[in-house]
């Protein structure tokens, strides 16, 4: 169920589907399998699978013509690229133009773009929990013929 759950959730962020969308799938899915499978209905109940595992995912804004990121302490309370003067946030098409004056409520940001990051060493740590895991991802440096033949990536220089 993990391993399926995983591959739907990559699924999701590669095609940008929506939580909704994502939901219905779920349950599509969920009527084609047999009556007792356990698969999650929503995108919350997916989610709540996943996130224990202990794999933290960083969202990190950034300039939407890619010039910098905005994680560092000089750029994280930037509201605009200092290379390119783009606009760190979405403009919203119901919000309207801030007249003088006028004090509207304070709405939640939307970044204009945002990368993911999976930091490296909790994800080495969970593939080399499961001994089977560890055991191939040794292959190379323990059982690997040095004979000058270019039998995988690794033989290269």
């Amino acid at each position: 169920m993990l391993g399926t759950i995983l591959e739907l959730l990559q699924w999701k962020a590669k095609n940008g589907a929506s939580d909704k969308s994502f939901g219905q799938l779920l349950k599509i899915m969920k009527k084609m399998l047999p009556r007792a499978n356990k698969l999650p209905t929503t995108t919350y109940e997916a989610k709540q699978v996943v996130f224990p595992l202990g794999l933290k995912i960083q969202k990190i804004h950034a300039c939407p013509n890619d010039c910098i990121l905005y994680s560092s302490e000089e750029y994280e309370n930037l509201d605009a690229c200092l290379i390119c003067k783009a606009s760190r946030y979405k403009i919203r098409r119901d919000d309207p133009d801030n007249i003088e004056g006028e004090e509207r409520p304070c709405r939640k940001k939307i970044p204009a773009m945002a990368m993911w990051y999976a930091p490296i060493i909790p994800r080495l740590k969970h593939l080399f929990i499961n001994k089977d895991n560890a055991k191939l991802l040794w292959w190379h440096k323990e059982d690997h013929k040095v004979d000058n033949m270019l039998r995988h990536p690794s033989d290269g220089s």
